[in-house]
């Protein structure tokens, strides 16, 4: 078997395995949570792309339809996803914008766009000229998604490390080191990204496949790495917020125990200084009488 055709059984199976577990976390209970449907959505993602991937290889929709190409940038939605799962996860999603508002009609503009090229050239003399055209205008579409994923990670990036002050109560029930992980490792797609990029325009837009074989691999393993990570992540805390939650529903019962005696304490002594009051007035006032018949006397 050699390293093309391993590589598209790799595609496959990643796909399948990612359409699988989307479908298992959408109908678990801790994968109804906000954030959690945001990383469902940014792992479906990535299926879509390794699928599409792996039909591009194996040309099972070139030159048969009325488009003869068709390339859905999936990897556009790839950041703004992770984006949205960030802040929902940390509680930010009030204090932050929406950026699926921008990226999602973007998105469809970038399809449109694509189809609009396709039509045009699709008159072209021979197909090899076709196919070098097509490639040249997707390199761009690429680079275009790049730098603007590159972006929104920055972005993430320095909400995750600079602005701790706006999530510390998500900060007290998980250290975020495997978010914080995430981003060191994620920093490396983008260099395998760049000089996926870099080869494929020095290659002049042909023969390019094979420097995109380290990206989607590492990109596939570490999105459904995230994915695992998240599921575990998000039951961990909610174990760990009903569990504060018992303790201090306890510790406030104890107060309430300690204060009830602690008052019924003081009633007592209350109870104790007002007798000693009356049997004294009552002495005094038994003396008086006591002394005036003996006047009288």
């Amino acid at each position: 078997m050699d390293t093309s055709t391993l590589f598209n059984f790799f595609l496959l199976i990643s796909a399948l395995h990612g359409f699988a577990f989307s479908i298992i976390l959408f109908c678990s209970k801790n994968g109804r949570e906000k954030s959690m449907l945001y990383l469902n959505l940014l792992i479906l993602t990535i299926s879509l792309n390794n699928i599409q991937s792996w039909a591009l290889e194996l040309k099972l929709f070139q030159h048969k339809f009325s488009l003869d190409y068709l390339q859905i940038p999936w990897h556009f939605l790839a950041m703004p996803f992770l984006y949205m799962f960030l802040i929902n996860y940390l509680s930010l999603s009030k204090k932050s914008y929406n950026i699926l508002k921008v990226m999602i009609p973007l998105f469809f503009v970038i399809i449109a766009a694509q189809i609009t090229f396709v039509f045009n050239y699709s008159n072209s003399p021979s197909q090899e000229k076709l196919n070098y055209i097509y490639e040249r205008y997707t390199s761009f579409e690429e680079m275009f998604s790049l730098f603007t994923s590159l972006g929104i990670f920055i972005y993430s990036f320095f909400i995750l490390y600079k602005k701790e002050k706006f999530f510390t109560k998500i900060l007290s029930f998980d250290n975020l080191k495997w978010i914080h992980t995430f981003f060191q490792l994620t920093a490396v797609g983008y260099i395998l990204w760049i000089l996926a990029l870099i080869i494929k325009v020095n290659m002049n837009f042909t023969g390019f496949i094979f420097s995109y074989y380290p990206l989607r691999a590492y990109t596939t393993v570490l999105i459904y790495w995230l994915g695992y990570q998240g599921f575990k992540q998000i039951r961990i805390l909610k174990e760990r917020k009903h569990i504060r939650k018992s303790l201090l529903i306890n510790l406030n019962n104890d107060v309430a125990e300690d204060f009830k005696l602690k008052s019924e304490e003081v009633s007592s002594e209350k109870h104790k200084e007002q007798f000693i009051e009356i049997d004294a007035f009552i002495d005094k006032k038994r003396n008086t009488y006591y002394q005036n018949i003996r006047y009288k006397t």
